[in-house]
């Protein structure tokens, strides 16, 4: 009997690897004789790069090398994130997983507004006054201010 195992990863405790990993122990002692293949999976989010570089492994030609990057997170602090240069003939290629950069993958993380993620925050007085002089503009009510100019 032949029995491939896909898995996802489950969120926040086992990747998709290690699921692969516990489902096989436990078949194998149901199922000794039978033939295991196990392809972890993902489905785009976190645990991508790693099921990737998993498949990649096994073909031919192909060959991966995960490394890890110092990069900004979601909250603009400093925090490693996994990539790998993908090699296919005398191509080249970057595979970037960008749930762990962007917080998925850090529950902490994860409750930081959206304004704090992307910066745009401390710029709010300056987008209320530019929604006022675009507003004003709108309705004819603009008056020209002192040292400038408005069309």
């Amino acid at each position: 009997m032949k029995i491939v195992l896909a898995s996802d990863s489950f969120k926040g405790s086992l990747s998709a690897e290690a699921v692969c990993t516990a489902l096989e122990t436990g078949l194998r002692r149901a199922l000794p004789d039978a033939e295991i293949v196990k392809r972890p999976m993902a489905d785009g989010g976190e645990g991508t790069l790693d099921a990737v570089c998993h498949a990649l492994a096994a073909g031919q030609g192909l060959g991966a090398r995960r490394k890890q990057a110092l990069v900004r997170n979601a909250a603009g602090q400093s925090a490693e994130a996994g990539y790998a240069l993908i090699k296919h003939g005398i191509y080249e290629a970057a595979m970037i997983e960008v749930a762990q950069i962007v917080g998925i993958e850090d529950a902490h993380n994860m409750a930081v507004l959206v304004g704090d993620r992307s910066g745009l925050r401390n710029h709010a007085p300056v987008r209320r006054q530019q929604r006022a002089h675009r507003r004003a503009r709108r309705n004819g009510n603009l008056r020209p201010t002192k040292g400038r100019r408005h069309e």
